[in-house]
């Protein structure tokens, strides 16, 4: 999806997402970036699909897959 090696600390790329949870698809998008405080000496890739949050609960086991060119969250293998 990104080569991690090509951001700059601190610069972010904005990426589709879908996600399916509880049965329901949701388009998204993931920020993939790369903290500009630890960029030069303890580079730390990151990403964060948008919404994830407000629809999960703690503890809920998920499954990322790149495919298509953009990420796919999932709460269950099927």
């Amino acid at each position: 999806m990104v080569d991690f090696d090509e951001l700059s600390p601190g610069e972010k790329k904005i990426m589709p997402c879908v996600m399916y949870i509880s049965g329901e698809e949701i388009e998204s998008q993931v920020s993939l970036f790369i903290p500009k405080r630890r960029g030069e000496t303890q580079p730390e890739p990151r990403f964060w699909p948008y919404k994830l949050a407000s629809l999960v609960d703690a503890g809920t086991s998920l499954w990322f897959t790149a495919k298509d060119g953009r990420l796919e969250v999932r709460d269950s293998i099927n």
